[in-house]
């Protein structure tokens, strides 16, 4: 096998590790996103009983 069939086995590799490192990549930037979107529903939620609470306590005094 001369030069060209390894420059075509490397072609082929080349095309098949980068759709592969670009979707693990994006996968990963969606797993982040969704857990940053759960922290931040978290806080909010967080937010919402402490406003709630303090309501509610100036009608007990």
């Amino acid at each position: 096998m001369d030069w060209t069939g390894w420059l075509l086995i490397g072609v082929i590799l080349v095309a098949w590790v980068l759709p592969q490192w670009a979707f693990s990549l994006r996968r990963g930037s969606e797993k982040i996103r969704g857990r940053n979107r759960e922290a931040a529903d978290g806080m909010l939620e967080v937010e919402r009983d402490k406003a709630r609470g303090g309501f509610w306590t100036t009608f007990g005094g």
